[in-house]
């Protein structure tokens, strides 16, 4: 394997090389495969509505309300009343959604809020639902120095799997290589020919 790999690095791997301009050749091809879409971070908490009367869900929707007056971290209120399990055990933390593929109910509540503000509660299924904005990205586009490095990786890896076709292809064409394998009945079949596989 150590000697596979010195071969492999003096072969392949210092023959590849990307340039500046390749990069830039390549994004111009590619650019809209690096266009990041707006996203947005949300945390819920999510009130269930179908086994409460409606003086009930009023009375924990009023207790969620008072306790972000009062300036109590949203996190603390998804833990102690948010109905959705699975969220309230990471603090309501929805994680970056595409603002474009969110769902339009979110996308509603949360239009025009700010980073660190809260949406109204509203009606979704049998719950109802407070978010809270906690980061945005905008949408970009261009060549930042992340695209670069992307876009070098992807054509370093296109430039080592072609070095190693010509490299496999020259020591085929070099050396007699004979490759055994088993026919569709199971017979072993010996094959002496110029190829690998």
């Amino acid at each position: 394997d150590i000697a596979i790999e010195m071969i492999m690095a003096e072969r392949i791997y210092r023959m590849v090389d990307v340039s500046s301009r390749e990069v830039e050749d390549y994004y111009e091809k590619h650019k809209q495969e690096f266009v990041v879409p707006a996203q947005v971070r949300l945390q819920a908490l999510a009130v269930g509505a179908a086994d409460r009367t409606a003086a009930q869900v009023q009375e924990v929707l009023d207790k969620v309300q008072g306790g972000l007056e009062a300036g109590e971290s949203f996190e603390e209120l998804v833990r102690k009343y948010s109905d959705d399990k699975s969220s309230a055990a990471k603090g309501g933390d929805l994680g970056w959604l595409e603002a474009a593929a969110m769902r339009p109910e979110f996308a509603t509540a949360i239009e025009g809020l700010k980073s660190g503000q809260c949406s109204a509660p509203f009606k979704m299924g049998g719950l109802v639902i407070f978010l809270k904005v906690n980061e945005r990205k905008e949408s970009s586009a261009g060549l930042t120095p992340e695209v670069r490095q992307k876009v070098k990786a992807e054509l370093r890896q296109q430039k080592t799997e072609e070095q190693t076709q010509i490299f496999v292809a020259e020591l085929l064409r070099r050396h007699y290589v004979k490759t055994y394998y088993d026919d569709a009945l199971g017979n072993v079949t010996k094959k002496a020919a110029g190829a690998s596989k």
